[in-house]
């Protein structure tokens, strides 16, 4: 069955909540990304289940002058689904004028094979690693614990993050108010990335707000715009 939201909102949280511990077939998110009061892209980003297997898909498409220095960025994850999370097998990245990235993960010899234009390169890995695109669906199931260190590919490196879980918050939404928690990069430099997720807790922990500061301390705000749950 589809849900709409916002058609819908009340039926869905009601009856398909996670405290049942089911995933849905497939979420769709949509997100205007806003840096200085403008609208300069649009991202969207894909969920799909089909039995023990699962696929994510996220789009970045600039708009008018952002295109400029935004690039319509493609990535998708494909994987399996475990009591522990996302299991993810491959990652590919297109769009970026260094050109595509890939990562095969073999969780049978426990490593990982980054692929650019650069070359290819394989290093281990440890239980619990994601891709960058598998990261924003991996707490669909349950939160995680206050603090955590994770380890997270972009196709063409891998590397270990610090993440919080901070204050709750409330976040208006086309479908009404929603309670949140905001899951936040630690950095220890002030010039270093910065990435704050607003999870909202009465639907499987699905992010409903982005917010993403670069190297040049621009700010990158992703809100939610249209939600479907099938």
């Amino acid at each position: 069955m589809r849900l709409f939201i916002p058609l819908v909102v009340s039926l869905l949280v009601s009856s398909v909540s996670i405290a049942n511990n089911r995933l849905p077939n497939k979420v769709s998110l949509e997100f205007k990304i806003i840096t200085s009061g403008i609208v300069v892209g649009i991202g969207k980003e894909i969920f799909q289940k089909t039995g023990s297997s699962y696929q994510v898909t996220s789009h970045t498409v600039p708009k008018g002058v952002a295109a400029i220095f935004m690039k319509n960025i493609l990535r998708k994850s494909t994987g399996r689904l475990t009591n522990h999370g996302l299991i993810p097998n491959k990652f590919e990245e297109t769009g970026r004028d260094g050109g595509p990235r890939i990562a095969q993960f073999d969780w049978i010899n426990k490593t990982i094979r980054l692929e650019t234009k650069k070359g290819k390169i394989e290093m281990p890995i440890s239980p619990g690693t994601v891709d960058q695109t598998s990261f924003i669906f991996s707490f669909m199931k349950r939160l995680p614990q206050t603090k955590f260190d994770i380890a997270i590919t972009n196709g063409e490196k891998l590397k270990t993050y610090s993440y919080s879980l901070k204050k709750s918050e409330k976040i208006d939404t086309p479908i009404g108010p929603l309670d949140s928690v905001v899951l936040e990069k630690n950095t220890n430099k002030s010039e270093e990335r910065k990435f704050q997720f607003w999870l909202a807790v009465d639907l499987y922990n699905l992010p409903i707000k982005i917010k993403y500061t670069d190297k040049k301390r621009r700010v990158f705000e992703s809100f939610l715009t249209k939600l479907t749950v099938e």
